[in-house]
C-alpha cells in the first residue's frame, strides 16, 4: 500500500528524472520516504534552477529562466519541469523510461544535461513525424500521469520562451549541448535538428565520445574545437549549395527563340510580300528617270 502510494507521489518519470540528475532519496520509513522523494526532486530542481541562473555563461543563464518559467508558470509544481526535461531526454535519444532499472546518472552534469534537453525540444520537437510526436506524448502522459494536451501546452510554452530569451549566439551555443549530449545516448545532432549543416559536427562528437574522454560540457563548449568544425560545417554546406546551384543553371533550357511560329512565319511573308510592289515600283520609277534623261540628251 504505502509502495503504490509513493509511486503514486513521484510518478515512474519523476522517479526517472531524479535518478538521471543523481538525486538521493531519504527513506527512513514509509511516511517519510513519499515525502522525501518528492521533496529531494522539488529542492533540487529550485537549487539547479539559481545554479544556472548565476551562471557566468549567458547561454547556461538563460536557460535557467527558460527552465524557471517553466517550472513555476503553471502553478502546479515541479511535474512541468520535470516534463520537459524528460521530454528533451527522449529526443535526445535517452531511453531511460524504458525500465525502473535505468535509474542512472548520465556522464555529463547536471546543468549541461538540462541546456541539452531544453534546446533538444527547441530544436527537435517541430521537425519529429507526428507519430514519433505521439510516442514521446503518450509515454509521457502514462508516466507522469497527465493528459498529452498538457504536455503539449508545456513544450510550446518552452518553445516561445526560448524565442524570447535567447539570442541567436545562445542558440547557436545551445545546439552544442544538444550534439554533446546526444552523442552519450548514441545519436547525433543531425539526427536531432535535420539540418545539413550539422552532419560535419557529427563526427567531433562522435570521435570524442568513443575516445572515453572524461569531459564537461559546459568547459569543453566555450572552447574552440566546436567552432573550427561548425565552421567546416558551414563551407561543405556552401560548396553543396553551389553545387547545386550550377547544376541547376547546367540543366537550365532556354525558350527557343529562333524557331519561329506558324502566326510569325505568316507576318514574315506578309511583310516581304508587301515590300516587293514597293521594290517593283521604285525600280520602274528609277527606269523611267534614266530613259528621260536619255531622251533630253
Amino acid at each position: 500500500m504505502v509502495a503504490n502510494v509513493m509511486l503514486g507521489m513521484m510518478s515512474p518519470v519523476a522517479l526517472a528524472v531524479q535518478g538521471l540528475y543523481g538525486v538521493g532519496t531519504t527513506v527512513a520509513g514509509a511516511g517519510t520516504a513519499v515525502v522525501a522523494g518528492g521533496a529531494a526532486l522539488n529542492t533540487f530542481l529550485n537549487d539547479h534552477i539559481q545554479s544556472m541562473k548565476g551562471s557566468e555563461n549567458a547561454t547556461v543563464s538563460r536557460t535557467g529562466r527558460v527552465f524557471e518559467m517553466t517550472k513555476f508558470g503553471f502553478g502546479i509544481g515541479w511535474i512541468t519541469g520535470v516534463a520537459i526535461i524528460a521530454a528533451g531526454q527522449l529526443i535526445l535519444g535517452n531511453g531511460f523510461l524504458s525500465t525502473t532499472a535505468a535509474l542512472i546518472t548520465a556522464p555529463v552534469n547536471p546543468i549541461a544535461m538540462t541546456c541539452a534537453a531544453i534546446g533538444a525540444v527547441y530544436y527537435g520537437w517541430n521537425v519529429l513525424s507526428e507519430e514519433e510526436k505521439t510516442e514521446i506524448l503518450e509515454k509521457l502522459s502514462k508516466g507522469l500521469e497527465i493528459g498529452t494536451a498538457f504536455i503539449t501546452s508545456i513544450i510550446e510554452f518552452v518553445l516561445n520562451a526560448c524565442k524570447k530569451v535567447f539570442s541567436a549566439e545562445n542558440l547557436e551555443e545551445l545546439k552544442k549541448f544538444v550534439g554533446k549530449c546526444a552523442a552519450v545516448f548514441g545519436k547525433t545532432l543531425s539526427s536531432i535538428t535535420h539540418k545539413i549543416t550539422d552532419v560535419v559536427a557529427d563526427a567531433y562528437y562522435f570521435i570524442k565520445q568513443k575516445s572515453g574522454d572524461a569531459y564537461d560540457a559546459t568547459v569543453e563548449i566555450a572552447g574552440g574545437a566546436y567552432d573550427r568544425v561548425a565552421e567546416s560545417a558551414e563551407s561543405v554546406t556552401k560548396v553543396i549549395k553551389g553545387k547545386l546551384s550550377s547544376d541547376k543553371t547546367e540543366v537550365h533550357v532556354e525558350p527557343e527563340k529562333s524557331r519561329p511560329t506558324k502566326k510569325t512565319a505568316s507576318s514574315a511573308a506578309k511583310k516581304s510580300a508587301a515590300k516587293k510592289p514597293a521594290a517593283k515600283a521604285k525600280s520602274s520609277a528609277a527606269a523611267k528617270k534614266q530613259k528621260n534623261l536619255v531622251g533630253s540628251d
